[in-house]
């Protein structure tokens, strides 16, 4: 296969580096009743890892996939980072977790094949930083390993769609994760800073912003649309604030100009403000978490068959077409406040005994006669995304959004059900931070921003 190659003639600098601790040179393989099957090695082998696999029973079978994992786990520990024009990234066409053959010979890469993990855009010098990672070679054998039915292919169990779909998903992101466990990224603008609707602002000789000689308050902004389809979710923003005979004021605003937060006082002196959203934890409420689900009329239960994550929920009706009930948590006494959420997402994938696609309720609950409700058509056979703006569910008595105590999801065939963070602020939109600087007279030391950071979550 032909991968887009980076070379000299666009790459700007080049930085290349080995991680000894997380490379790998022997792999041991633990099959059934405990039995070390395989034990392969190249060198000293003085770092090994350990698989474990209590299907397996064939020697041979277990040193072909030792030979393969120890091929991949010498390569997970590199890292590559260069510096390009936004021209030549462009006409690359590439996104997050797209494969490049690097032939960067100054750093000892020539024909090397290796993984986008990482992308930072710097608007003022039009440039983009890439960070690299691992190696794809041997990837469809890895695939292979993982989809190719070790269990159904042993003992003759046909595998469905929804497990296909989930176990080359979930394949796929343990990839990732191994190449490069955080698929965090960062836009960073830093001095000379990139202003935005300036306003009696300027900037000083470091680059920073400052207020112009003679204004007591201005103001600027600081803006991104995160460029890739892999968004998840935005995590943080972080400033570097000098406020000397002033004082600040941040306000994070969405492009239509409705306020998300607004940041003053002893607040703006932390220098960084993490986003709300709920779950706190990517995928906390659907991964395992059958025994905190509360069912009415059906059967709560944790199976793997997940988009996101390799465990999830599935919703089972006693009657299929009459709809049944899950409740989170069971207690129905949580106390969120989601005053500050916009959207609502999920992740379903709809049984329908017909193939046809079927509605489900979901409830935002003060209590049992007061909540907010909207209504989903999932389809049938196919795992999708369902983002639901708040503003738009319809209201059963007088519910509250700053007291809500549980979430109701009704459906009346079998339903699958997967997430990351199911409540947030913002989607994939452009972000502005607003930063109002002021002091009592012009004759006093302006507040100074030296940077800010805008950070969010990308991922499959």
């Amino acid at each position: 296969m032909n991968y887009p190659v980076i070379d000299d003639s666009i790459v700007l600098d080049a930085e290349y580096s080995e991680d000894r601790w997380r490379l790998k040179n022997r792999v041991i393989y633990v099959g059934a009743s405990g039995e070390v099957l395989a034990d392969v090695s190249e060198g000293t082998g003085d770092l090994p890892v350990v698989v474990h696999d209590p299907f397996l029973t064939d020697p041979h079978e277990a040193k072909r996939r030792a030979n393969i994992r120890l091929a991949l786990n010498k390569e997970y520990g590199r890292s590559l980072r260069i510096t390009m024009h936004q021209k030549d990234f462009k006409d690359l066409g590439i996104d997050l977790g797209d494969t490049c053959t690097i032939n960067l010979p100054s750093v000892g890469l020539s024909g090397v094949n290796m993984v986008l993990l990482g992308i930072e855009y710097d608007p003022r010098s039009l440039r983009y930083r890439l960070e690299f990672g691992g190696r794809k070679e041997l990837l469809e054998d890895w695939l292979d390993e993982q989809i190719g039915g070790d269990v159904a292919r042993r003992f003759g169990e046909a595998m469905t769609l929804p497990e296909q779909t989930s176990t080359l998903t979930y394949s796929l992101e343990a990839i990732t994760r191994i190449q490069g466990e955080s698929r965090y990224v960062r836009y960073w603008n830093k001095p000379p800073l990139t202003l935005y609707n300036a306003q009696n602002v300027q900037l000083n000789d470091h680059g920073w912003a400052e207020l112009t000689s003679g204004a007591t308050g201005g103001s600027f902004e600081v803006k991104i649309l995160p460029p890739s389809e892999m968004f998840i979710g935005f995590m943080d923003v972080t400033w570097s604030l000098d406020k000397g005979d002033g004082d600040a004021t941040i306000t994070i605003l969405r492009s239509d100009d409705s306020t998300v937060k607004q940041i003053s006082g002893e607040d703006v002196d932390e220098g960084e403000y993490w986003f709300d959203r709920l779950p706190r934890r990517e995928g906390e409420w659907f991964e395992e978490t059958a025994s905190k689900w509360g069912k009415l009329g059906g059967d709560v239960s944790d199976v793997t068959l997940g988009i996101l994550h390799p465990q999830n929920l599935k919703l089972t009706p006693n009657i299929l077409g009459k709809y049944m009930r899950a409740i989170y948590p069971s207690s129905r006494d949580a106390g969120w406040d989601l005053s500050w959420a916009k959207y609502m997402r999920l992740y379903l994938y709809g049984d329908h005994p017909e193939a046809k696609d079927f509605k489900v309720k979901i409830r935002l609950h003060t209590d049992a006669n007061n909540y907010y409700e909207g209504t989903v058509t999932v389809k049938h056979g196919t795992w999708k995304k369902y983002e639901v703006l708040i503003s738009s569910l319809s209201q059963v008595g007088s519910p509250n959004l700053s007291n809500i105590n549980y979430i109701s999801i009704s459906t009346p065939y079998e339903l699958l059900i997967d997430g990351d963070y199911v409540f947030l602020p913002l989607t994939r939109e452009l972000v502005r931070v607003k930063f109002e600087l002021s002091r009592s007279s012009p004759d006093m030391d302006s507040p100074k921003i030296r940077w800010v950071k805008i950070g969010w979550r990308e991922g499959t």
